[in-house]
């Protein structure tokens, strides 16, 4: 129960993923909010081998060893709700990489750790570090296909939305 010895490694392998500090720190971290008591399912994946059962009326399994365990945990990452997260773990992304994105946080949403989604919401208020950095190649999105905007100013709170107002009042005085 808990983190078993060799879980995080045999994921990360199945998931063509380094075995890091980073990625090894992530997991962890991961695993602090899910709090499982499950048989060999240190992340709390829903998904049916044989052999599994369940744990709780989630549909939580209870995995009959470690290699179906890592499988399962493998296989459900493989999903498409969650590749972000292969994305940053096979790219081996700094822990600060996470904070904030909001791909990440949807993907962990969708698995139902809500807990360490909202944690990873919580981005360093600017100039502030604590620890942490502001990525570098902030997240975009698409708007007219060729076009993109920056995301990074509108995660960063009001300040991005004071920003925000300040570029289109511009643009509009134009």
């Amino acid at each position: 129960m808990g983190i078993y010895a060799g879980f995080f490694e045999g994921v990360l392998q199945k998931l063509n993923a380094p075995i890091s500090a980073n990625n090894l720190n992530f997991f962890n971290e991961w695993a602090k909010y899910e709090k499982s008591n499950s048989k060999f399912n240190t992340l709390n994946t829903t998904l049916n081998k044989p052999g599994a059962t369940n744990f709780n009326s989630v549909g939580v399994k209870n995995y009959p060893n470690l290699e179906t365990g890592i499988e399962a945990t493998a296989d459900t990452l493989k999903l498409r709700y969650y590749k972000p997260i292969v994305y940053a773990l096979q790219n081996n992304k700094a822990y600060s990489y996470y904070q904030g994105n909001q791909d990440i946080i949807k993907a962990l949403n969708t698995w139902g750790t809500r807990t360490f989604a909202r944690t990873l919401n919580v981005m360093p208020s600017p100039g502030s570090t604590n620890g942490t950095t502001i990525p570098t190649a902030p997240p975009t999105v698409p708007t007219d296909g060729k076009k993109k905007i920056n995301l990074l100013p509108f995660a960063i709170g009001g300040a991005g939305l004071i920003l925000l107002v300040l570029i289109l009042f511009k643009k509009r005085k134009k």
